[in-house]
């Protein structure tokens, strides 16, 4: 009788897996007790059953302490403001996964800090997140360092670390240019053409336009941003910016009956992130030929540009970054439109 029982149980625990997956978690893996001046690794476990899209995790790491990515899981890692992200568009099929990275530890430093984390993913079209269990760990003070010199960590920012500047400082040089749009091979189509500063901005910006109704609008020079057009709004999207301070892109503008329409008056705005929240810069209109300006040229009419004052925005939510898997999941099932032949 058990023998007939047991494949029948055995078909009910699989079912019952496969319906009822089980818990998202994530583990933090470091030890207790570390020496100021060394370094030391922290293993993250991920237990996602199902979990297959787009993905985040963020810790928070004390000031004195430095995070190195060593193995990430196919993760874009970063860290940057004490701030570590791990950053999937689609993570792997493993319902475990793993990731590693080292941290260094300032030798002034003494102490106990802890290791946390909130892990945000993407199930079933809904995001969800989940704060991670922080581990305690301690800092023995380094034996060869001046008693004077050694602070706890709670302390380490206020004695050795400068003032950190506002948002405001923060967006520096930061500015994007529109040239006046015009008129492109057919005498009813206009070119818009952006120039983009964005310094030392790395990851997650935006550019939106607002077209003119009776106009549709189609990429020409994207620079690797997603770019959608949806209720008469132009939006390029990055979730990494090209590597040079400053580039250009371009979109066309057509009118959607063929009819002629008034020159467009159009209205847009830059976003980047800035620790953790979105800056967000309105778009000047200049009447000048990029593509005829040189490098001098170009920083002239920036500095020009920043000079001119600007309603500087500043939100305290980041980027949303399920823009980024929702535009590219639009993007791979293009809205058909007929484009009049110019």
């Amino acid at each position: 009788m058990i023998k007939v029982l047991l494949p029948i149980l055995n078909l009910l625990i699989i079912l019952v897996i496969q319906i009822f997956p089980g818990n998202v978690s994530v583990t933090v893996q470091a030890p207790n007790e570390v020496t100021a001046g060394t370094e030391f690794e922290v293993k993250l476990t991920f237990e996602k059953p199902g979990i297959e899209g787009f993905s985040r995790f963020q810790q928070n790491i004390p000031p004195g302490l430095e995070a190195v990515s060593a193995t990430s899981a196919n993760a874009d890692f970063s860290f940057t403001d004490n701030r570590l992200r791990l950053i999937w568009l689609r993570m792997p099929q493993q319902n475990e996964i793993t990731v590693t990275y080292r941290i260094k530890i300032d030798q002034r430093l003494k102490g106990t800090f802890t290791l946390g984390g909130k892990f945000s993913y993407i199930e079933n079209n809904e995001r969800k997140s989940i704060d991670v269990t922080p581990v305690a760990i301690n800092i023995l003070p380094s034996p060869t360092i001046e008693p004077s010199l050694i602070v706890d960590i709670s302390e380490f920012e206020k004695r050795y670390i400068p003032h950190i500047s506002p948002v405001s400082a923060e967006s520096g040089n930061v500015v994007c240019i529109r040239q006046k749009p015009y008129q492109g091979t057919s005498a009813n189509e206009y070119i818009v053409k952006l120039l983009v500063n964005k310094e030392d901005k790395k990851k997650f910006a935006k550019v939106e336009e607002t077209v003119p109704e009776g106009y549709m609008a189609v990429a020409l020079d994207a620079k690797d941003a997603i770019f959608t057009f949806k209720n008469q709004t132009a939006k390029f999207l990055w979730m990494n910016l090209p590597a040079e301070p400053y580039f250009t892109i371009s979109y066309r503008l057509i009118p959607k009956n063929q009819v002629k329409l008034q020159p467009p008056q159009l209205k847009g705005l830059f976003s980047f992130m800035v620790e953790d929240k979105t800056v967000s810069l309105p778009i000047i209109e200049k009447d000048v030929d990029l593509l005829a300006l040189g490098d001098y040229d170009i920083k002239k009419l920036i500095k020009e540009a920043k000079s001119q004052p600007a309603d500087l925005t500043v939100q305290a939510e980041p980027i949303k970054v399920s823009e980024f898997t929702k535009e590219e999941k639009e993007t791979k099932k293009p809205e058909k439109v007929k484009i009049p032949k110019g």
